[in-house]
């Protein structure tokens, strides 16, 4: 792992206050009847938050990890953008999400490839 790595009990925290804001703000889009882009979206992106570690840990598969993870970014950057249009509070309430996943897209390309070859 690298040097910039979280330390290992960071993990629990810090995915406790994220899922807790994202459930927040998916909160306060359904009932603000934000459309079904906005879900969408964040339906997607809670998909892909829940493909990245089979895909890194299990699967052990780097460019796949990479690419789940990449694909997680574009979905909360424009669920941000989205929700943004439909109030403050939920694209306030996902922007450390983005923050972190930007991060763990960092991380994701800094490792040795976690299986081997792809």
């Amino acid at each position: 792992m690298t040097g910039w790595a979280p330390p290992a009990g960071a993990s629990g925290p810090v995915w406790t206050t994220l899922y807790a804001a994202i459930g927040v703000a998916g909160w306060r889009l359904w009932t603000r009847r934000a459309g079904a882009t906005v879900l969408g979206l964040h339906a997607g992106q809670l998909a892909l938050n829940a493909s990245w570690p089979p895909a890194f840990f299990t699967l052990r598969k780097k460019k796949l990890s990479l690419a789940v993870v990449a694909a997680l970014d574009a979905a909360v950057a424009a669920e941000i953008a989205a929700a943004a249009r439909r109030g403050r509070a939920a694209a306030g309430l996902l922007a450390p999400y983005l923050a972190w996943s930007l991060y763990a897209t960092a991380l994701t390309a800094a490792v040795g490839d976690p299986g081997g070859a792809s």
